[in-house]
């Protein structure tokens, strides 16, 4: 299949190539331009520091205390940049239960990108946490596509689009425009899936059984023959 990867320049490469090595052909096409935005965390004493993102964990933290975080990717940055890592959840809403299994509210370090939803914070501060919020780095959204995606749309040059998270799908809709609904749309969560849904009536659309990327390319596996494309 010839699909289009909207994720930042760095992560598409990865997955472009982790693509091509199944037979497809990928169409880089990030919808958003990720640039730091040069604030500094102060030093603390905090009881943990957040991370949803592996974006916001970079070598030289001020901070010394455990990272809990979303994501082995997230976690793996962590231990990079010379954290412990004392927990990990598939996702911030359940990272969100994690933390508040324990009653004792506590003092933490969001480290976090500009644009996000503000669930985790909000849930933690409703149970009596003290959430310090540094927003480390911000995504910009593309303006357009270069002129040779745009015509491959148009002339149903694509078969299909990983999305990675709800803001991107909504993004990428407004780019797409009217080829939207022809397209098979690969969704790494069920909040991505129903954004598609929602965007420009999108009628094909395949969700991954985890959040993780593994679970995304077996997903294109699993359906590569359902929607006709030959294999050898």
């Amino acid at each position: 299949m010839r699909l289009l990867v909207t994720r930042p320049v760095d992560e598409a490469a990865r997955t472009a190539a982790r693509l091509t090595a199944l037979g497809h052909e990928p169409v880089l096409a990030p919808v958003l331009d990720i640039a730091p935005t040069g604030a500094v965390a102060p030093a603390g004493p905090f009881d943990l520091v957040i991370a949803t993102s592996a974006r916001a964990l970079q070598p030289g933290c001020p901070v010394e205390a455990p990272l809990v975080c979303v994501g082995e990717k997230t976690a793996a940055a962590g231990r990079r940049a010379g954290f412990s890592v004392a927990a990990t959840a598939p996702d911030a809403e359940r990272l969100a239960d994690t933390l508040l299994k324990d009653a004792s509210p506590k003092t933490a370090l969001y480290l976090a990108g500009r644009e996000r939803r503000a669930d985790l914070e909000t849930r933690l501060r409703a149970a009596g946490w003290r959430v310090d919020l540094v927003e480390v780095y911000a995504a910009h959204p593309v303006s357009a596509w270069p002129r040779d995606i745009m015509s491959a749309l148009a002339e149903g040059g694509i078969d299909g689009i990983l999305h990675y998270s709800p803001r991107s799908a909504e993004l990428a809709a407004k780019l797409i425009g009217a080829a939207w609904p022809r397209l098979a749309h690969f969704c790494l969560s069920p909040a991505v899936a129903r954004i598609c849904a929602r965007c420009a009536g999108a009628i094909t659309i395949f969700t991954a059984s985890q959040p993780t990327e593994e679970c995304l390319m077996t997903l294109i596996g699993e359906h590569r023959a359902s929607l006709g494309v030959k294999t050898t």
